[in-house]
């Protein structure tokens, strides 16, 4: 028994004590004329009442918890989709070893309650006593709405819910509302996930990278890699297909189990419109998921040509092999000028017909404003860049990288002596010491985004380690936010490396340093020049990937991205148009969807900005599968498309799309409900741990059972204070 009164037990207990004595004062003090043999009787009887109505108003009782002896079911949700035929581990399927499960848990049954099997698939189905009889034969897989209907089929909490399934669903909802909605109800979800280690056979190709910037009349670099797993050694063949499906060309790769190679494939006619390209391979006898063996790259050709500004404040091989081999290429716009001192300054224009002008200073060259220096696209400075820039520059030169889209690159190292503060805040590093001694370049594979191993060999190419040594590199005391490695300096004689080329992302444009001079020896040698060109390559492809990776394409006053590179059918996408130009379009969306006009979209200005990095939002609604381009046009130009963005529309996944089980999603499920992640293995400990411990949080609240509701206890106190009143009523005390 305990109390329950109706305000804290403290302040009843003392409320009671002064009731118990002011009730027996007064009945003392109210007994004064009567005799001393009756006050004898009076004063029993009054007491006895007295503390029985205390006691009453201590509320005294007991807390029942019903849940303790209510029959709770535990529901096993059995997957029966397709992808259950697939192979468990060596001996037996998914499906094979999930109805055992579900037979063992079943006979957990017990007083406390039952195990129930339901099957599901895109629904969950009615309880099935003997799954013998069931077939994995479920044409979807949608977990989110089995559990939905075993949360809801029932008035009462279900003890909780083991999940047998491998995870695999064709329904995109998430299962984490659900996996709280469970815990509120104090449900936990148990998984045994199957089929963990099916799908470790696998040959992967992955298209590196899908999307290629090209410049017209340049050759392409479309490039692959492959992965093998668990297959031993294979030889598969890359076939690179056109947009129509026709075979263009085909490479054979060597692969060792668990190792990884590339195919590059060189494209030297490109249509001016470009196109999509696929990249597949056959599946090799053994393999396990054959869905990931094609990747498609989409080429983008530009039209309109790299406009580069090269500043030059300390010009030496460097510098004049660099300027030369950029006049030379077609698709480069250049504008160079070098300062020999303070007081001389040359200027020297591609296609100006003149080998160098005199300038007496560089302020009819360097613009002072970000309008200014729209006209570039790419930025370039060698050594002495303080020489060409003011406080006022610097701010219009950070404008133009963050709000235009511009590129910037600091191409022979630290571009200053000492220290060179208003500069410091856009380089990508923060500059250590000068080192000493040579350098080979080592590119990063992981890191290149598209350089190498697509439009520059591999890090694994031989060419790299036959190269001259780089020279005058600085260490790098510490990496500014966003900003990645792309290549390695390595001593000779040294393990330790040093960063020699970096990016950052800055706004919507970018920032790259070269740490290091001395790449002019690349062509110098005759050697070298048998290695393919290394140098020219290295320095074209490097500043078109530069001005190809801000957001704005070179020439291009607009464009335009989408917040989600993919989308389901009828799922809207948010697009976000830029524009950089002067005036006041009205950006239009053209849409196109697999090389066909599709539709238009208007879009609306968003609040904020001014003529420099106005943006607009546009939403894209596609209810048809496919790859959709989208570009814009000013509504005044409606001819004239800048910019480009790809959305992929993925058709509904079917069940025998991809077979790989999803654990993961299993486990998130059963972590967020309270639940666990059982093996196989485990399904005794399960079965035996149903109900040894009740773990519903929503369990029926414990209900309050007082003990005042009896017949006998107002029976009693009624005969206390009846008999109290027939006494005083016997003595004339009323």
């Amino acid at each position: 028994m305990t109390w329950n009164p109706a305000i804290g037990l403290p302040e009843a207990i003392a409320l009671a004590t002064i009731f118990i004595i002011a009730a027996l004062w007064l009945a003392w003090h109210g007994a004064r004329e009567a005799s001393a043999s009756v006050r004898r009787q009076l004063f029993p009887l009054r007491s006895c009442g007295v503390l029985a109505l205390a006691v009453l108003w201590l509320n005294p009782g007991r807390w029942l918890d019903e849940s303790a002896s209510a029959r709770r079911d535990w529901l096993v949700l059995l997957d029966r989709s397709a992808s259950m035929k697939s192979g468990h581990d060596e001996n037996a399927t998914r499906w094979e070893t999930a109805t055992r499960l579900a037979e063992r848990l079943r006979t957990a049954s017990g007083a406390r309650g039952d195990v129930k099997v339901h099957p599901f698939s895109a629904q969950l189905e009615d309880d099935a006593p003997a799954t013998a009889a069931l077939q994995p034969d479920g044409a979807g897989t949608d977990l989110a709405r089995a559990l939905t209907g075993a949360l809801d089929q029932r008035a009462l909490p279900l003890a909780g819910l083991i999940v047998i399934s491998d995870g695999r669903q064709t329904s995109r909802a998430k299962l984490d509302d659900l996996a709280l909605r469970a815990r509120g109800r104090g449900v936990p979800i148990h998984a045994i996930p199957l089929g963990g280690a099916w799908g470790s056979r696998d040959l992967v190709l992955t298209a590196l990278p899908r999307r290629v910037m090209a410049f017209r009349g340049q050759p392409v670099k479309i490039s692959a890699q492959l992965e093998n797993r668990g297959l031993g050694a294979i030889r598969p063949t890359v076939i690179l297909a056109g947009a129509d499906g026709k075979e263009i060309a085909r490479q054979d790769a060597q692969l060792e189990d668990g190792a990884r190679a590339s195919v590059v494939f060189d494209l030297a006619d490109v249509p001016e419109n470009g196109g999509d390209y696929t990249l597949r391979t056959a599946p090799w006898p053994g393999e396990q998921v054959p869905a990931n063996n094609a990747d498609t790259v989409h080429v983008k050709v530009l039209t309109t040509k790299t406009r580069v500004l090269l500043l030059e404040g300390a010009p030496y091989w460097d510098s004049k092999f660099l300027a030369q081999l950029l006049r030379q290429q077609s698709a480069i716009e250049i504008l160079t000028v070098h300062r020999l001192n303070e007081e001389r300054y040359f200027r020297v224009e591609a296609g100006s017909g003149k080998s160098a002008e005199p300038l007496a200073s560089p302020d009819s060259v360097f613009p002072d404003s970000a309008e200014g220096l729209a006209r570039y696209d790419l930025i370039v400075f060698g050594k002495g860049a303080d020489g060409f820039l003011t406080p006022a520059r610097i701010a219009a030169l950070t404008g133009f990288v963050r709000d235009q889209g511009g590129a910037v690159m600091f191409a022979r190292g630290k571009p200053y002596a000492g220290k060179f503060a208003p500069l410091e805040a856009l380089e990508p590093v923060e500059w250590g010491a000068e080192m000493s001694g040579g350098f080979h370049l080592v590119p990063l594979a992981d890191q290149g985004a598209g350089l190498f191993g697509a439009a520059l060999p591999g890090a694994e190419d031989r060419v790299w380690a036959t190269l001259p040594l780089l020279e005058d590199a600085h260490q790098v005391a510490r990496l500014k936010p966003f900003a990645r490695v792309l290549a390695e300096g390595q001593p000779e004689e040294k393990k330790t490396r040093v960063p020699l080329l970096i990016a950052r992302r800055f706004g919507r444009g970018m920032v790259a340093t070269v740490n290091a001079d001395g790449l002019w020896r690349w062509d110098f040698r005759p050697e070298v020049r048998e290695q393919g060109a290394v140098y020219q390559q290295f320095w074209v492809q490097l500043m078109q990937w530069c001005a190809t990776f801000s957001e704005f394409l070179p020439g291009q006053d607009f464009a335009v991205r989408f917040t989600e590179p993919t989308a389901e059918a009828g799922q809207p996408v948010r697009a976000i148009v830029a524009y950089r130009g002067a005036g006041k379009p009205e950006p239009v969306l053209k849409i196109m969807r697999d090389g066909q006009p599709f539709g238009e979209a208007a879009a609306t200005a968003l609040p904020g900005g001014g003529d420099i990095g106005r943006e607009w939002a546009a939403v894209v609604t596609t209810d048809q599968p496919g790859r959709y381009q989208v570009r814009v046009a000013d509504r005044a130009q409606p001819d004239t498309l800048e910019g480009e963005a790809t959305l992929t529309v993925a058709a509904p996944p079917a069940e025998a799309d991809d077979l790989r089980p999803d654990g993961e999603s299993l486990a998130t499920l059963a972590r967020g409900s309270g639940g666990e992640i059982f093996t196989p293995a485990d399904v005794d400990k399960l079965a035996a741990s149903l109900w040894k411990t009740d773990t519903t949080a929503a369990r029926a609240k414990p209900r309050w059972e007082p003990l005042w509701p009896r017949w006998w206890i107002a029976a009693l106190i009624a005969s206390v204070f009846g008999a109290e009143w027939w006494l005083r009523r016997r003595e004339g005390l009323l």
